[in-house]
């Protein structure tokens, strides 16, 4: 998770064949080039925000950067004060549902068992 004020690209890779690629994180200015080497057994395919897949061949690439333009956010307080609310909201922070409590009856019924064995 990262906070919308934070100016970074994250990599993510969607349906891994390995756990060994992860999402990454690079300063907003890096200029990254992915490509598909010539060496290649197969072909692969890239996509922005699961539209308009693109097929790639061997020796194709990609080129990534950030767009100069911020994306606006809307905030009903403060651009923090929103986020970690959504966040604690969406993730259900410190959230505790209420615990039913032990019914007398059931507990003396239990206890009168395991005196019989």
């Amino acid at each position: 998770m990262v906070h919308p004020s934070v100016q970074t690209m994250v990599v993510t890779p969607i349906c891994p064949h390995s756990l060994s690629f992860r999402p990454i994180m690079v300063p907003g200015g890096v200029n990254m080039r992915v490509a598909i080497p010539r060496s290649s057994r197969g072909q692969g395919a890239v996509s922005c925000d699961g539209k308009n897949r693109q097929d790639l061949g061997r020796g194709d690439s990609v080129s990534i950067t950030m767009c100069v333009w911020p994306l606006p956010c809307v905030n009903s307080m403060d651009h923090l004060a929103d986020w970690f609310h959504s966040l604690s909201r969406c993730l259900s922070w410190n959230v505790r549902q209420k615990q039913k409590s032990f019914d007398s009856s059931d507990e003396g019924d239990a206890t009168a068992d395991d005196e019989d064995t």
